[in-house]
């Protein structure tokens, strides 16, 4: 059944107060919503309800950030999402094996035991970016820290805010199951002008075609807090070429750039040095032929009358060198971009930018626009906004995400205040082109209720926010995002929920059949079970049951 939002309600995890043959209907209903191709509407796509993917976790501190999602390419009804549960200041991977249907948060952590830490102050972007390399291999990308890292005369407790921050990259064979965590960037024992406060990691590629193993880059800021005179912060690149066994030593995208401004010749105080913006750490990109992309913002001088610089880094010689272009200032209001490459477009591909900005006020309004080069960075297309909503209501959008599916589908998401009534709640909202970002789908409403940003780490003084995932397939996308529908104002817990946009039969090999079968032959065996189940919860109320977890997730 499709509400007025678009969504489908579907049927997995419902309540068992149903009879077994309305039980048996819904079942099939969800396998009929997954392989049926849809038609007759506005736009040809699906979404499925909203699931709680951490439903593993019940503890009451749980505090978990937006994650970044990844879909299997050699089987798309898998998908993996990693997130940091920032009070406990951990990461974690997420699993699904039926197209985001049903999650599991697996055991097995990504950091090595001596820098058990994630977790960092530095809000805005995502904390665990991820990339699939080849045979289906996940790197990800964090910064590493323990209690011995903290900065003199503070107390382990706020090691990660000022003290050193390592760089850590994590590879898993098996889709989490087990990790191969690599201390690639080791700040441990720095001290007073050298501590490198690095954060955050921002972005992390895999160049899985050229070559005979995955190249792996990350891109991460570097800080030097206690530096006097002050440093400017870097935007650094390291890089593997053996499946992110070894790094190279840190590399700034700036390369050879001028990036000093004559006071004399801009009218300042003294000469000042460009550093990366706040506004824009380093996205990474890395094309079929092996080309490098790094985007990131330089810094302005405060108090001038200059804007800060979006530039485009280009590596050829994996990570070592770089060339910057300047793609154009930025207004007040431009943040967070992200940043994709796509084999369409020609000879160079595509590379696509999704980011907020309001170009012409007020500043509290913002919208999400995209751009596209089709010649390697040196030129960009015109800003495109995506959000829909009536100007006149100035709502807010915030935050985008974009994802390139293999067929070339461009799919972007962001955090949307269209439907706040004034309480400060958002939703996830989407939309796709299919034809290289030249036009653009109508907005889809992607979360099925508002989530109250009153409570959690969203605003409340934390300001700890990470743009919605997105993952992408030929026949679906795949989102998720915090939420706190399952907390309270005492609690102040967050959850990650996940939900799909189909726009075809998810089916690769003989996956949807696999599902499909398993789970007829666990309704035959489970009839008994459910009227037994469904006579309980008739007499009265009963313990919170988990969701089922399909065998082999």
């Amino acid at each position: 059944m499709t509400g007025h939002d678009g969504h489908v309600s579907r049927p997995i995890g419902r309540r068992a107060r149903t009879t077994v043959s309305r039980w048996f209907i819904a079942a099939m209903g969800a396998v009929v919503v997954l392989g049926a191709s849809p038609a007759g509407a506005q736009h040809p796509a699906r979404v499925t309800r909203s699931v709680n993917a951490t439903v593993d976790d019940v503890a009451p501190t749980r505090t978990y950030a937006a994650p970044y999602v990844l879909v299997d390419r050699a089987d798309p009804l898998t998908a993996v999402a990693g997130t940091v549960d920032m009070r406990a200041r951990t990461c974690h991977l997420l699993r699904s094996r039926d197209g985001g249907q049903t999650w599991r948060l697996l055991d097995a952590s990504p950091s090595p035991q001596d820098y058990p830490f994630c977790f960092h102050t530095s809000g805005m972007t995502t904390m665990t970016p991820m990339a699939m390399g080849r045979d289906g291999a996940i790197y990800m990308g964090m910064v590493g820290w323990g209690p011995q890292d903290e900065e003199p005369g503070r107390d382990a407790a706020h090691a990660g805010s000022r003290g050193n921050l390592s760089i850590i990259v994590s590879r898993s064979d098996d889709l989490g199951d087990t990790w191969q965590p690599v201390v690639a960037h080791d700040t441990r024992g720095l001290e007073g002008e050298d501590v490198q406060n690095n954060r955050p990691v921002s972005s992390l590629a895999v160049d899985r075609t050229t070559g005979g193993q995955d190249r792996v880059y990350v891109g991460y800021v570097q800080r030097q807090p206690n530096a006097d005179p002050e440093v400017p912060n870097e935007p650094m690149v390291i890089a593997s070429t053996d499946g992110g066994e070894t790094f190279s030593a840190p590399v700034s995208a700036f390369g050879d750039y001028e990036r000093v401004l004559s006071a004399e010749e801009f009218d300042l105080e003294e000469d000042h040095t460009i550093g990366v913006s706040f506004s824009a750490a380093p996205q990474l990109a890395v094309a079929d032929d092996g080309t490098l992309y790094v985007m990131f913002a330089g810094s302005a001088p405060r108090g001038s009358d200059l804007e800060d610089l979006l530039l485009l880094a280009r590596s050829t010689d994996n990570g070592q060198t770089f060339t910057v272009n300047e793609i154009g200032t930025l207004g007040p209001s431009f943040d967070y971009p992200t940043f994709a490459w796509s084999p369409v477009g020609g000879e160079q591909g595509t590379l696509h930018m999704a980011y907020e900005d309001k170009p012409d006020g007020p500043l509290g309004d913002r919208d999400i626009y995209h751009r596209r080069s089709t010649d390697g960075g040196a030129t960009f297309s015109a800003p495109q906004q995506l959000n829909d909503d009536a100007a006149e209501q100035l709502a807010g959008q915030y935050q985008a995400q974009v994802s390139v599916a293999p067929n070339g589908r461009v799919d972007v998401a962001w955090w949307d205040f269209r439907n706040d009534p004034g309480l400060f709640a958002n939703d996830v909202y989407a939309t796709w082109s299919d034809d290289n970002g030249e036009s653009w789908a109508p907005n889809v409403r992607i979360s099925d209720q508002s989530i109250d940003r009153d409570i959690g780490t969203w605003s409340n003084g934390f300001d700890m926010r990470q743009p919605p995932g997105v993952g992408s397939a030929d026949d679906y996308a795949l989102y998720a995002w915090d939420d706190t529908r399952l907390a309270d104002a005492a609690g102040q817990s967050q959850d990650v929920f996940a939900a799909a946009l189909q726009f075809s039969p998810v089916t690769v090999g003989n996956s949807t059949l696999r599902y499909v079968i398993a789970g007829l032959i666990g309704l035959a065996l489970g009839g008994t079970a459910l009227l037994v189940v469904g006579s309980r919860m008739r007499t009265g109320p009963q313990p919170q049951q988990r969701e089922r977890v399909p065998a082999g997730v």
